[in-house]
């Protein structure tokens, strides 16, 4: 219960010093990984992102969230890239797979130009197991922009 109260707190805090300027996101990854982002604009103009990810579809103690706070690069016409760091840790167990430092590097295709809410994302990112080693994740997704 700790760790969903300090997870919580630290998305608010991250998503408070900023104005929404743009619409939330859903994404579903090919793993059964849902997730939530919600773009913001920060006092000084920068282009940053927050996302909370739910690794679904195994049992409630193997459920693990992500929260991550992305720096996105300006967008092309058919592309966005997007930089970050993250926290992944495991609400339901104590200890479970253990808190995992991550570094998202996340490319955004807009394969449909006349319609620019539905994109493909493709995800690297190195994660860093307190207590273990280093691994390296791939994802790719679809990701729907709400307005």
């Amino acid at each position: 219960m700790k760790r969903l109260l300090l997870l919580t707190s630290l998305l608010v805090s991250l998503l408070a010093g900023g104005s929404a300027y743009s619409q939330v996101g859903l994404t579903y990854y090919n793993t059964g990984i849902i997730s939530v982002n919600l773009p913001v604009r920060t006092l000084n103009g920068k282009a940053i992102a927050g996302e909370l990810k739910v690794f679904a579809n195994r049992a409630i103690k193997d459920v693990s969230t992500e929260l991550d706070l992305f720096y996105r690069l300006k967008a092309r016409e058919y592309h966005r890239f997007s930089v970050g760091v993250g926290f992944k840790t495991d609400l339901f167990t104590d200890g479970g797979v253990g808190n995992t430092l991550v570094f998202p590097m996340e490319l955004e295709v807009f394969p449909l130009q006349e319609f620019k809410r539905l994109s493909v994302v493709l995800e690297l990112a190195p994660e860093y197991v307190f207590d273990d080693d280093v691994k390296l994740r791939s994802l790719i997704g679809l990701r729907y922009t709400f307005q």
